[in-house]
């Protein structure tokens, strides 16, 4: 007899293929370009080993795949993408994950191994902007509440902590972004290995992000002791934060554990509607937050066009401290008005913004994205006591040293572009800004 060709899976076979390549061809850019950091690979291994690739390929077979509502919810998603507003590259990928590992849920695949998928995302520097200085503000205010409470006359402002006479920044490695992340991945692991339910899954993410903060808060307590006391050396403050991350490891093994053996670990009852498709409470969460996206992303470009739109190049001041720099060229840099200046020692890029906006680019991104190795350095004082982040960059024999800082016209300074997002949103300085990158030979 012959087989019969299962024309509707391989017609929609072709069209997610083709849908998926614009948000593959940008997830290989992005690992490839050091834009960000290279874990999302790690996770994407873990997730796609995860998959159910035998139910998948019998329901491809039977002429099965999509069906019921699971179609539903992917005419919904092709839809968003082929006749939506032009979203972010990150928000398709994602858009993607999620109806996959949806599909995949309904063959079998474990709950958490959608932990997983998420994590494969190349999102750690979009994180890092939007949640870098509220994760050091929470840690930083945690961490003075305990010192108070033990008579430690500490007192916090921003992501300063200052006490008698000293003031120590939380740096932007003290986010514990890498923290989340990495303690994500063994939690979804775990998860999935234990085939958790729906609901435990939640319950079990929400507990890791608990364990995993709070021992960052306690990393940054620890490394503000250590610093203001001068105890031991940068070793001795990586050694710490091992320890303290092996430790929130163990918590989130022993949480996992206790919440797989409060029953069974079986698969919640759905609500069936069709043949081999459910409807969940998650799966309705997901696509209230795709419409919610579509909605909100003609937003987001409309302040992007309108911040493109009132830059202009046009000479800027340089204090007098910068006296004898010559101008090497005036440009655009993502709709942001940009000069360079060069002198013998190095050279000064200075960027002018008009109102907060997510084009504005750390200079160690930058840098790493342009395949240099970089080095974390304390913060630099300058002669008139102003903070300037630094760190190291090496490449092929070369080794630079690079300060950044950010200045408004209100008298606001910052060393933190995720700092200076959240004080510009909030109205707690004023623009225009300045963004400062200072090169030298180390």
């Amino acid at each position: 007899m012959r087989r019969q060709i299962p024309w509707g899976s391989l017609l929609f076979l072709l069209a997610l293929l083709t849908l998926s390549l614009p948000s593959a061809r940008w997830y290989v850019a992005r690992m490839l370009d050091g834009a960000d950091e290279p874990y999302g690979i790690l996770a994407l291994g873990v997730w796609l080993w995860f998959l159910p690739w035998k139910r998948f390929r019998r329901d491809f077979v039977a002429n099965t795949f999509p069906s019921g509502v699971e179609a539903l919810l992917w005419i919904l998603v092709i839809a968003i993408i082929l006749f939506g507003p032009e979203w972010p590259a990150l928000l398709r990928a994602a858009l993607l994950v999620g109806m996959i590992s949806t599909s995949a849920i309904i063959r079998g695949m474990p709950r958490g191994a959608v932990v997983l998928g998420f994590l494969s995302l190349p999102i750690l520097a979009s994180l890092d902007f939007y949640l870098g200085f509220p994760m050091r503000y929470a840690c930083g205010w945690v961490g003075t509440e305990g010192l108070r409470a033990v008579g430690v006359p500490v007192s916090l402002s921003g992501i300063r902590m200052l006490v008698e006479g000293h003031e120590i920044v939380i740096d932007r490695p003290c986010s514990g972004l890498k923290y989340l992340w990495f303690g994500w991945f063994f939690a979804g692991c775990l998860m999935a290995q234990y085939r958790l339910a729906a609901q435990r899954v939640l319950v079990g993410s929400l507990l890791s992000g608990l364990i995993l903060f709070l021992s960052n808060a306690l990393r940054v307590t620890v490394l503000f002791l250590l610093e203001w006391r001068g105890w031991g050396s940068a070793r001795s403050h990586e050694i710490a934060g091992l320890i303290l991350f092996g430790a929130a490891l163990f918590g989130i093994f022993l949480a996992i554990r206790g919440i797989a053996r409060g029953g069974e670990p079986k698969f919640e009852q759905e609500w069936f509607l069709g043949r081999g498709t459910f409807v969940s409470p998650f799966v309705w969460i997901f696509v209230f937050g795709v419409i919610g996206a579509t909605y909100g992303a003609p937003f987001l470009q409309k302040e992007d066009a309108s911040n493109a739109r009132l830059a202009k190049v046009e000479q800027i001041a340089i204090p007098s401290e910068f006296g004898g720099l010559v101008l090497d060229r005036a440009f655009q840099e993502g709709g942001l008005q940009a000069q360079l200046y060069h002198s013998q020692e190095g050279m000064v890029l200075i960027r002018e913004i008009r109102r907060p906006t997510r084009r504005l680019h750390s200079a160690e991104d930058c840098f790493r994205g342009d395949g240099w190795k970089i080095e974390t350095a304390p913060l630099w004082k300058d002669p008139y006591e102003r903070n300037w982040r630094r760190f190291y960059a090496s490449r092929d024999g070369s080794r630079l040293e690079v300060r950044q800082r950010i200045e408004g016209s209100d008298g606001w300074t910052g060393t933190d572009i995720s700092e200076w997002f959240w004080n510009a949103t909030t109205g707690r300085t004023k623009g225009p800004w300045k963004a400062w990158v200072v090169v030298l030979e180390a």
